[in-house]
């Protein structure tokens, strides 16, 4: 894999615009939409409720209560907020959690910034079959940000997203 190919792959995998060289935020998990419906109908008592069930363990309920402190749309942003919720339910194994707070360590919001973080938490997911996940770590490993540069292991799990049918994975994983 030449150079040129390794900086387009990771380019990608993190969200850069490669002709403007323009930050963007890494590609996050799709939710269902009953998932969404849920947060955009969210009321003070449901987020309440949400909170308790958080509270009390449930990691479905941490990940969501995570998402809506990222994305500010029902209850005020709060990156650290969305972390601590997102880091309990990666620490259950909920796959897009992990993938989530490993997004939070590589763009620092939230928590300090750390590509060595990112991608254990990145991999986590990556290893349950989550396509966002693979293909992040894919580029990860092509332009070794937080694990050492291997061009066998960047194309390994550009294919495993790209198998999924993610298309920004296809591209490469041919």
């Amino acid at each position: 894999m030449t150079a040129a190919t390794r900086t387009a792959i990771l380019a990608m995998a993190i969200g850069l615009t490669v002709g403007a060289c323009t930050e963007q935020q890494p590609r996050k998990p799709q939710r269902d939409t009953k998932q969404s419906t849920d947060q955009t109908a969210a009321t003070p008592s449901r987020v309440e409720r949400l909170q308790r069930q958080a509270e009390q363990g449930d990691a479905g309920a941490q990940y969501t209560l995570g998402t809506l402190y990222d994305d500010g749309s029902v209850v005020s942003q709060n990156y650290a907020e969305a972390a601590k919720w997102y880091r309990k339910a990666a620490e259950q194994g909920h796959a897009e959690a992990q993938y989530l707070l490993g997004v939070m360590h590589l763009t620092g919001e939230g928590v300090p910034q750390s590509d060595t973080k990112a991608a254990e938490w990145t991999r986590r997911a990556a290893e349950q079959g989550l396509a966002e996940a693979q293909y992040t770590l894919g580029g990860m490993y092509a332009g070794g940000q937080g694990v050492p540069q291997n061009d066998t292991e960047a194309l390994k799990w550009l294919q495993r997203a790209a198998e999924q049918g993610l298309e920004e994975a296809q591209l490469f994983a041919k």
